[in-house]
């Protein structure tokens, strides 16, 4: 099959990340092209060196160049004659619909990577798009969500189309392992002695994933656990990331947080923790975060959001989202037990991902249901 991922950008993210796992996977079998709005792969060559796979980019020039834009992506569908085109998320879920304009028969899949995003906090625009995806979704030969609660939603929202499967994410467990070198040079790096505890957590800086709640938490916990570290992982708009560090100052952590930028080696700062925490509030369908750290051993609380309960099963702890309280009684509870036993919860937690979220197993389920639409494709 000639297949088409087609995604906004390349920039870190666990949608981008996951495209990928699935673009390098299925190029085994498969020729792949990933097409983006925008020419930016912040992952780096060595995804471009792959036989069966390329990366295009259609070089959007900003929110309002669209015309142009649509030519270029039904161009570059006229030209390369795909079997079927797979979008991941709402606006190149929408534009995949002007495909068969140019080319025919192609099966149309999209993509559902989050649920309740609560877009009244995002302006006009946003809202938009969802009210047309509902409302378009009938036109899509398939939809696939990487969770049930992205699935749930969709319904909710007035997804017209009801088939709808859910894939989960796949995981990279030859990249996120357990290393305590590597973490060792990390806390170097940092200045956080070896034999303190870091509570860590990796997020985009968005609302959604509820660093504040976060940052109140490690405010109650620094009472009981002064010397304790937090490390904060991830980038977002300059103007909400200001506001996080001041809140921070505010709350009296300057001195006990680490702030560090979005980066492609996310694996080693997992190394680095003692904690993972994910205190998303609302928005989340799979979190990669939480299954990474799985992988890297390392004992997760997590708030009720999205599927994090499934993915965690009763190997990690599920607080109410947006409660600081109960994160910092969860850090607590776990820092009340000994090294071996937290090597125990680690290494279930990686045994967990390793047999439920494997990228093999996520490639062979998408699989199956590609050529399942390119037949029906075909038919008509």
């Amino acid at each position: 099959m000639k297949i088409i991922l087609f995604i906004r950008s390349l920039e870190l993210g666990g949608a981008e990340r996951q495209l990928l796992n699935l673009a390098r996977e299925l190029s085994k079998h498969h020729q792949i092209i990933v097409l983006t709005f925008y020419n930016s792969n912040e992952y780096g060559a060595p995804n471009l060196s792959l036989k069966n796979l390329l990366i295009l980019a259609l070089n959007k020039r900003g929110r309002w160049d669209i015309l142009a834009f649509l030519i270029k992506f039904l161009k570059i569908i006229r030209k390369e004659k795909p079997d079927v085109i797979y979008s991941f998320m709402n606006t190149a879920c929408l534009i995949s619909l002007l495909s068969p304009l140019v080319w025919s028969p192609v099966g149309i899949i999209w993509g559902i990577r989050s649920s309740d995003m609560r877009l009244s906090s995002y302006g006009k625009l946003p809202r938009l798009l969802r009210w047309l995806e509902c409302r378009l979704s009938t036109f899509a030969n398939l939809i696939i969500s990487n969770s049930e609660a992205g699935h749930s939603q969709a319904l909710t929202d007035g997804y017209k189309n009801r088939k709808i499967i859910v894939i989960a994410n796949g995981l990279a467990d030859d990249i996120f392992k357990r290393n305590d070198v590597s973490g060792h040079e990390i806390r170097q790096s940092l200045s956080i002695p070896n034999d303190g505890v870091v509570i860590g957590t990796v997020a985009r800086h968005d609302p959604m994933k509820g660093l504040e709640v976060f940052l109140q938490s490690a405010k109650i916990h620094n009472t009981s656990f002064p010397s304790s570290y937090f490390l904060i992982i991830g980038s977002g708009a300059q103007e909400y990331t200001a506001f996080l560090k001041d809140y921070a100052r505010s709350l009296g952590l300057q001195d006990r947080i680490a702030w560090v930028a979005s980066t492609t080696n996310v694996a080693a700062y997992y190394n680095a923790m003692n904690i993972f925490t994910s205190t998303s509030i609302y928005g989340e369908g799979f979190s990669n975060a939480i299954g990474e750290a799985m992988l890297s051993e390392v004992p997760c609380v997590v708030t009720d959001v999205g599927d994090a309960m499934t993915i965690v099963g009763d190997r990690g702890i599920v607080v109410p989202a947006g409660s600081p309280h109960a994160v910092s009684a969860a850090w607590a509870s776990l820092l009340k037990l000994s090294r071996l036993e937290l090597q125990m919860v680690g290494s279930e937690l990686r045994k967990r991902i390793a047999v439920h979220y494997s990228i093999s197993s996520m490639a062979e389920l998408t699989e199956v249901e590609l050529k399942s639409v390119l037949q029906a494709a075909k038919k008509k």
